[in-house]
């Protein structure tokens, strides 16, 4: 089973999946990009390749999905994508939509689950506050309010079985049990 958070910036897409992957036992699923690693990174959250190495597998057909987020490529390779399809545990990612959509097509061609919940932020003085705390300021943040504001319009239409959750006042425990909820619909129903 995969459960896919999609969010703007600041939305609490890693914080979540790390109570997932450290109170619960979820898997993270690795995702490869060709940015340089960051200090926040997690533990087994990206696979860091050069420019070329990366562009080599892409053309290769390494990757289920890529996608370029402020001019860097991520993906997330087959083998990845394939083992949490296929396994009954829970593994955890965060996706650009045209990555879950993606994501969603392989599922129809293979089976398993797959949950979808978007972590929707409303712009003001939380989301603010968090884009600082990541060291986003001024014009920046300007760039981000736009995404901001697209990402959200995307999820209101993007129909399906999107689970939206607005994180902006909720506590991280919130969230959670939010998605615990919903992960005990999904799996009483059918495939998502």
């Amino acid at each position: 089973m995969i459960v896919v958070f999609v969010g703007p910036t600041a939305a609490g897409k890693s914080t979540v999946m790390d109570v997932y992957v450290e109170a619960k036992g979820a898997e993270r699923m690795t995702s490869t990009t060709e940015r340089d690693p960051r200090d926040s990174d997690r533990v087994r959250e990206y696979e860091h390749l050069d420019p070329q190495t990366f562009n080599d597998q892409l053309k290769a057909g390494a990757f289920c999905w890529h996608d370029k987020v402020r001019g860097k490529q991520y993906g997330t390779r087959f083998t990845v994508v394939d083992a949490g399809l296929l396994s009954p545990e829970i593994h955890v990612c965060a996706l650009t939509f045209k990555g879950l959509e993606i994501l969603l097509n392989q599922q129809r061609a293979l089976g398993g689950t797959v949950v979808c919940v978007y972590l929707l932020i409303e712009d003001g003085e939380e989301w603010i506050r968090r884009l600082q705390q990541r060291k986003i300021t001024g014009e920046e943040i300007e760039k981000e309010r736009i995404v901001l504001h697209q990402w959200n319009e995307r999820a209101l239409s993007f129909g399906g079985n999107l689970h939206i959750i607005n994180t902006t006042d909720m506590s991280v425990a919130a969230v959670v049990q939010t998605v615990d909820q919903i992960l005990k619909q999904s799996s009483r129903g059918p495939a998502h």
